[in-house]
Formats: structure tokens, sequence, C-alpha cells
């Protein structure tokens, strides 16, 4: 159970005309019950935030902003979007921050939807990512039930925004000894853990939302928004230059640190899973990796040779592990990794060498491009 203080909701009017040109997702076909994630993005496609919609009623919309993504995301809806909706619609079109009326917390684990059950917020025998509800709890309390996708399918979350404090309710769930309190560091590690992307590490002017792996709140074809002529291009020219993978390494890893090829006898971090189960890393890495072949290189090191790229977030979990998540060149990080397991080397042996060096460099490239079309079949990547 985290008590998310830090977050931010707003709540939104008119959700058709507000957010149809303001983020990448398909929200004008939500239903009432229905959410899902959608990314802020600038004019040239780079990410600001990935946020949850929650879609209420025809007329009201839900948003859950990432921490301090306040000023950046509301500061933009209601300075650009309105005066031009209320002018052209003629109708009542606002945005409200409700974060000091609400109050939010999430149970997270495989116990989350049990705990809910119990507490009669979730009644029916299905109850998918995807779907909110409202309800009554805990004294007659308003409260919207969200199954949040927050760490991915795998992984349930189920987040409760109620209107007003908390109160007796917290007390109630405190009363479940299933229901343990933990912070919102825990949180963190959970999302480091799921490959989950966060403003200011991996959301930056640094990487579009392709780059990030955002695929499935993504819409390339849904109308004009900002930013949807950069990533129609990027994704349909097949212009995706680095990819967000998970690390795993033996040792601490710290953001800023560079990953590179892995020189004979060095330390190795696998790259892919990050701990995650399958599904969480498909949804969260547009290109998970298998291969040892690479390492992770103090940033106190100067100009590290075969840099694939940089780690932006790393921690250490409860149980040892030291994940990171870090953006590697897309064709370089799996070349070096293929041409790492066959083993490069230089021209100089002759010419029957130098042939099966040859023929081990078109047969990564061979793999190479069969992986990416495998990417473009499963709708992620270009």
């Amino acid at each position: 159970m985290v008590f998310r203080s830090s977050y931010y909701l707003c709540n939104i009017m008119r959700k058709a005309s507000v957010m149809l040109g303001q983020s990448t997702a398909d929200v004008i076909n939500l239903r009432p019950g229905q959410c899902c994630e959608t990314v802020f993005v600038t004019a040239t496609g780079r990410t600001v935030d990935l946020a949850l919609v929650v879609v209420e009623s025809e007329e009201s919309v839900l948003l859950l902003l990432s921490p301090g993504m306040q000023g950046p995301v509301y500061d933009r809806l209601d300075r650009h979007i309105f005066p031009s909706d209320k002018a052209c619609l003629d109708v009542a079109v606002s945005v409200e921050d409700v974060t000091s009326a609400t109050s939010m917390l999430s149970l997270l684990g495989p116990g989350a939807l049990g705990i809910a059950r119990s507490q009669g917020l979730v009644t029916g025998p299905d109850f998918e990512p995807g779907s909110s509800h409202a309800s009554r709890w805990a004294g007659d309390r308003s409260v919207r039930v969200v199954r949040d996708p927050l760490l991915g399918r795998a992984t349930p979350v189920v987040t409760l925004v109620c209107v007003g404090p908390l109160g007796d309710a917290m007390a109630l769930l405190s009363g479940d000894q299933r229901c343990l309190p933990a912070g919102e560091g825990l949180l963190r590690a959970a999302l480091l853990v799921a490959g989950r992307p966060l403003p200011g590490a991996e959301l930056t002017p640094e990487a579009n939302a392709l780059e990030a792996g955002l695929y499935h709140a993504v819409s390339l074809g849904k109308g004009c928004y900002m930013g949807q002529e950069t990533l129609s291009k990027v994704h349909s020219k097949g212009l995706v230059k680095q990819r967000l993978v998970g690390l795993e390494a033996r040792g601490p890893v710290r953001a800023g640190d560079a990953v590179v090829v892995a020189a004979a006898g060095g330390e190795t971090a696998s790259l892919g899973g990050a701990g995650a189960s399958a599904d969480a890393v498909s949804q969260s890495t547009a290109a998970p990796m298998t291969s040892p072949a690479a390492s992770i290189t103090s940033s106190d090191t100067p100009a590290p040779p075969a840099r694939l790229g940089t780690v932006t977030s790393a921690g250490t979990t409860p149980a040892g592990r030291h994940l990171a998540l870090a953006f590697l060149r897309t064709r370089a990080a799996q070349a070096a990794a293929l041409e790492q397991g066959v083993g490069a080397g230089t021209d100089a042996g002759g010419g029957a060498e130098a042939e099966r060096r040859a023929a081990k460099r078109a047969a990564a490239q061979a793999a190479i491009e069969a992986w990416q079309a495998q990417q473009r079949a499963a709708g992620q990547g270009p």
C-alpha cells in the first residue's frame, strides 16, 4: 500500500476537445469506466510525461500526472487548449487541479485485487487493467477505483482516488494483515523493476516517445496532435535511433554510467529483463535484449570505448539485485552483442580467416534485420 502524495490530479471537462490534440493516445474513443496511458510530448515528439487518463463520464476525465509534472502539463492545457475550445465550440471547458481536494493510494502486488474485494471496492469477477468504476467506501466516502496499468499487466495495481482526506479509510486498510504500508521509495523501486520510464530520467528532451518504448500509449492515426508529425516520421522511416532497455548488473550502478561493449574478463550486465516479467518488459521497452555482451562503466571514466548508451535510472532491490534502465543505440547495441558472441577481430589473419569473419558479420546483420522485422510484426517497432 503506497500513499501517492506527490502525484497530481486534474479534472478535465469536455475530454474530447481537450485531450485529443494535446497527448498521444486515442482518448476520444474511451468510454466511461475505461482508462489508458498517454504521453505528453513536445512539438518534436520529445517526452514530457507519461500520464493516466481515467474517463469518469461523457463530460469528465481524471488525469493522473507524475510528481513534478503539474506545471508543465497543467499550465500547457490551461494556456493552449481552452481559449480556442471556448471560442469554437461555445461550451464550458475547464481544467481544475484537484490534488488538494483528493487523496490517492495504490495497492501493489499479487494481493491487491483480493484486498480491494475484501473492502467491497471490487465486486465483479473481472476487473481488467484499463478499467475503473465509482464506489462508496469507509462511511459512504466517494472513491474512484482504477485497475492501474502502472506496473504492466503482470503486476496488479489498484489505485483509489478518494474525495477528501483518507482518515478512517486508512484504518480499514491497516486492519488487513495482507496490506503493508510502504513509501514512495518502494514504489520507485517497483517502477524500476517494471522498466517504466520516469520524467527527468527517461522522459526528457533527449528521447522521443517511441525511443522510450511507449508504443502502447501512442496513436499514429488518431488525427492531429502535438508531436504527431515527428513521431509518424520516426516510425515510418525507421528512425528510432535508441531504445530503452532494462539492465541487471553484478554490482551497484548509478545514473550517468556508460554502457559499453564487454571486454574479455570484464563485468557483464544482462540486457532486457531488469527482473520484470516478459509482459512488463515488452510494454516498457521496445527492444528487449538478452545477450550479456555489455558492461557498465562508471561515469567518471573518460571516453569509454565502444559506448552503446547511458544509464538513466538505477537502484538496488530489497533482494539485492542491481537494476538499471538505459538508452542504447538501436543498431550498435544489437550488432555489438552479436559480434561479441561470434568473436570480432581484425583482418590480419589471412584470407580464410577474413572470410569467416565476414560471414559472421553478415550473419549478425541478418539477425538484426530479422529482429527488426519481428518488432514490426508485433507492432513494437518501426
